[in-house]
């Protein structure tokens, strides 16, 4: 382009075709995305999905508190009955949540109208897996942190019976970093057999799979010592 004197007839003239009305709406587009990238409908809905995410975990803190609580204070979490509402005993864990809900108004509004009757986290399935995730992944990992930091240790192990199956409670004994004496107990292991190769090799496989040293095994205590 050379005819700059006439540089406006051709601008206006330019400005009315199509394609550069197509342009001008795209290169607006381009501008309101980038100044204002909330308006769009992909980043509204990771918005919402990040929204949803926060509200669970939320309700799940608090229930995952609930259930350490019944835990600390050795008391059943179930009763007779696992409708938070209505007759019979809801046991102590819904009773608890039912107690938090006053104060907490998230919990409130989940437990009277959950967004989805498929995802209440109160049922005996996510009770036993809460139970699962606390007590595997991260109470029994903070004991086997301190046991390390002790170095030295003592087993104590009793066989039980539960519905025709054999299992081993286990508990280690060692003296923490404030010089307590302390001991805690790590799960029950379920038995093949009964025998004292079998237990023994239990007791080895398991604190093999939880990293605890053989070679700093102090002390062994048994309840009898028949087999």
């Amino acid at each position: 382009f050379n005819k700059w004197n006439k540089k406006s007839l051709h601008c206006s003239g330019h400005e009315k075709t199509s394609y550069h009305q197509a342009c001008m709406k795209l290169a607006d587009e381009f501008v309101r995305r980038f100044e204002k990238p909330e308006t769009e409908l992909p980043n509204q809905m990771d918005h919402k999905r990040v929204a949803n995410i926060e509200h669970n975990r939320k309700l799940l803190k608090s229930i995952a508190q609930a259930v350490l609580f019944c835990g600390r204070q050795c008391i059943a979490l179930r009763g007779d009955s696992e409708h938070i509402s209505g007759t019979g005993n809801p046991g102590n864990l819904l009773a608890l949540l039912k107690l938090c809900a006053v104060h907490d108004d998230v919990l409130r509004e989940h437990l009277d109208s959950p967004a989805m009757r498929n995802a209440t986290y109160i049922s005996h399935r996510t009770q036993d897996q809460l139970i699962e995730v606390l007590g595997h992944h991260i109470i029994l990992k903070d004991i086997v942190e301190e046991l390390k930091q002790a170095r030295f240790y003592a087993i104590l192990a009793d066989e039980i019976t539960s519905h025709n199956q054999e299992y081993l409670g286990l508990c280690v004994r060692f003296v923490a970093a404030d010089k307590a004496v302390r001991e805690e107990f790590l799960g029950f292991l379920k038995l093949q057999r009964i025998t004292g190769e079998a237990i023994a090799d239990t007791i080895v496989k398991f604190l093999r799979d939880q990293d605890i040293p053989l070679e700093d095994m102090r002390g062994q205590g048994y309840d009898g010592a028949a087999n």
